[in-house]
């Protein structure tokens, strides 16, 4: 399932510093129960595939299957991660240039796949491959730009949805679970025209059954 906007969190609702997280998978668990009720059975164990922190919005997988996450989350699966990013000037070329040449997080150089400006520079768009904590951000502020904001629109092979909106999410079909971890669909999608994200300073509203 692609998930965006929310944080999620396996801690209690509210902790004993008053901060509030959200089930995000409570209305799918509720139908779970419900379909499972006369049956003995454990609720499945699930695995989040992608992080995002809370100033970030995009896709993010929810699955049942360790394997698959595993194997999408491995680097050796040469899997890259696709970014929009919203900054606070126009990118000029040399800036582009120098973080191209990567940056150095805990010790490691890292260096991304791609970078290229769209339309009026304000937007960048930025492909990684293993994907560092904070990546972009510190490849951004390393040329002296601010994110204004950030949406991950592609793993591997598989795109956004346009039509998906803040807080929704979808299940993912058999022929979309392969185009996650197909490197030919993959190569296909890094080509296409990014879509231009809705980038907007408001917070998006719980959907139903979020509490």
């Amino acid at each position: 399932m692609c998930v965006q906007g929310y944080i999620c969190s396996n801690s209690p609702l509210i902790d004993k510093q008053g901060k509030r997280a959200i089930d995000l998978m409570e209305p799918w668990m509720e139908g779970w129960r419900r379909e499972n009720a006369k049956k003995d059975l454990l609720p499945p164990r699930l695995f989040t595939v992608g992080r995002l922190d809370v100033a970030s919005t995009g896709l993010i997988f929810i699955t049942n299957d360790g394997h698959w996450a595993q194997k999408v989350i491995h680097p050796s699966s040469n899997l890259t991660k696709e970014y929009l990013v919203l900054v606070d000037r126009p990118a000029t070329k040399a800036q582009v240039k120098t973080m191209m040449q990567g940056v150095e997080i805990d010790g490691v150089r890292v260096m991304p796949e791609e970078i290229s400006t769209l339309e009026d520079t304000l937007r960048l768009r930025i492909v990684v491959g293993e994907g560092k904590k904070h990546e972009v951000r510190i490849l951004v502020a390393s040329v002296g730009l601010e994110v204004l904001s950030l949406k991950r629109v592609r793993v591997g092979g598989y795109r956004i949805p346009r039509s998906l909106n803040f807080g929704d999410y979808i299940p993912l079909s058999p022929t979309a679970i392969k185009k996650v971890t197909s490197l030919k669909e993959q190569e296909a999608q890094a080509v296409q025209q990014p879509q231009k994200p809705k980038f907007t300073a408001k917070q998006p509203q719980l959907p139903p059954g979020l509490l």
